[in-house]
């Protein structure tokens, strides 16, 4: 006959015997509330994402709802080898966010957010005129090459066209110079 603690948790929430101490205490927190109490906050976080916010009773029924779901699939017991092996670690990021909220106020934390966005938004302009040049160069050596082909082959109106077009070129790169200057300049 089984045990009430081997279907708990072995058959139910299919825990990997291995993990089961014997000690009931131990295994009731490590095993079941600890893990619990982290997947309950995930799963209230993912549940604020489908009900809204003046639905509080609604996102707490959902919550618990995806929590029986897991439960009835079999994730609970990978979740909670998981979470029993990296409980420190969770720990841990936990301390640290709450000294660092404690020092950084709501609306420092928004300022630097916003800093650090405008930081990767101009590196990701730089980068993206760097290729921009990039693929202006390429034209302009081609446009070149194309005005000495015109130019040997004594054709007056291609080389006035690939002559406009080498100004084009040399006026675009002149611009995204300029743009990467600055953006370099800020940064």
């Amino acid at each position: 006959m089984v045990s009430f603690t081997e279907w708990l948790f072995e058959d139910l929430l299919r825990i990997p015997a291995y993990m089961i101490s014997g000690n009931l205490f131990q295994d009731l927190l490590y095993l079941i509330f600890l893990p619990s109490v982290v997947l309950l906050f995930f799963l209230h976080y993912v549940a604020a994402n489908f009900v809204p916010e003046t639905k509080k009773k609604w996102r707490t029924l959902v919550s618990v709802a995806f929590y029986l779901l897991m439960i009835q699939l079999g994730w609970y017991g990978p979740f909670a080898a998981f979470a029993v092996n990296y409980m420190i670690l969770f720990l841990v990021i936990a301390a640290f966010v709450f000294f660092v909220t404690r020092f950084i106020q709501p609306k420092e934390s928004r300022e630097i957010g916003v800093a650090i966005g405008k930081v990767v938004g101009r590196t990701r302009r730089i980068k993206d005129l760097e290729e921009e040049k990039r693929f202006y160069e390429a034209k302009l050596q081609e446009a070149r090459a194309m005005y000495q082909q015109a130019i040997s082959a004594q054709v007056p109106q291609a080389a006035q066209e690939w002559a406009a077009a080498i100004r084009s070129y040399e006026e675009k790169i002149r611009e995204i110079e300029r743009e990467l200057k600055r953006l370099k300049r800020i940064i």
